[in-house]
């Protein structure tokens, strides 16, 4: 804590945003503060980027959850356009339609790397991409198929871990 205050201070005497003979002014400190949250938020999510990407060679599905506004959606979707995948929202209803038959839709996606946003929305999909998953381990698909992302609930929670939780990073 005593170092991030200390850089921010620094950074505050930096010529135009006031030494110490001229205060600096509540716009300018917001500007500089917004600019430290922006390089933090930049970091922590390449950061936190690395680690999905790993764990998703990890296993064949990943939970990512959290509250709303936090970053999941774009970090998933950053991850996405780095590899074949494909993005459902299930909050939206053409997106739930899809997937009204869920093992036929993502059997023909088993090649890619399927986000599901907001699974909570579709409790009963825990149990068929177990299935699915169980299948796709006999053809020697085994990481990196499902990205879920959800509330963090802990309905959610316990529907994605039990009972196999190797199937879940």
């Amino acid at each position: 804590m005593r170092t991030t205050r200390a850089r921010h201070a620094r950074i505050r005497r930096v010529e135009g945003l006031g030494g110490a003979k001229e205060p600096v002014s509540q716009a300018q400190n917001n500007l500089v503060n917004r600019e430290l949250n922006s390089q933090n938020t930049r970091m922590i999510r390449r950061r936190v980027a690395s680690e999905v990407v790993n764990r998703l060679g990890e296993a064949p599905a990943l939970a990512l959850l959290g509250p709303r506004q936090v970053g999941k959606t774009t970090l998933a979707v950053e991850i996405g356009e780095t590899r074949p995948s494909i993005y459902l929202d299930l909050e939206s209803d053409a997106d739930r339609a899809r997937l009204s038959e869920p093992e036929l839709y993502l059997a023909a996606h088993e090649d890619k790397l399927v986000i599901l946003d907001e699974v909570h929305r579709m409790p009963d999909l825990f149990q068929i991409l177990r299935g699915i998953i169980d299948r796709g381990r006999r053809k020697g698909l085994r990481t990196g198929r499902f990205l879920l992302l959800g509330a963090t609930s802990g309905s959610v929670r316990g529907r994605a871990s039990r009972p196999r939780s190797h199937l879940i990073a």
